[in-house]
């Protein structure tokens, strides 16, 4: 799949689960599963997304415990 529809997928995915504060919590395997994505491009658009100031990371993740981030735009 194309980076930049994984990426289309991804924008939609966070603006749709955040909450009214602008969270959202990724668990990078369960959204490649659902979406049929490669969990890497996950991580690449994430990246993307962080370096583009559109998103930041506030707790990374751990064993068991997946990323959450913050919509800044």
């Amino acid at each position: 799949m194309k980076t930049s529809v994984c990426r289309e997928i991804i924008v939609e995915f966070i603006h749709t689960m955040k909450d009214k504060k602008g969270f959202v919590t990724v668990n990078q395997h369960e959204v490649a599963n659902a979406f049929g994505l490669n969990s890497g491009s996950i991580s690449r658009v994430l990246k993307s997304l962080i370096e583009e100031g559109k998103i930041v990371k506030v707790v990374p993740h751990s064993s068991g415990r997946p990323a959450v981030y913050r919509v800044v735009a």
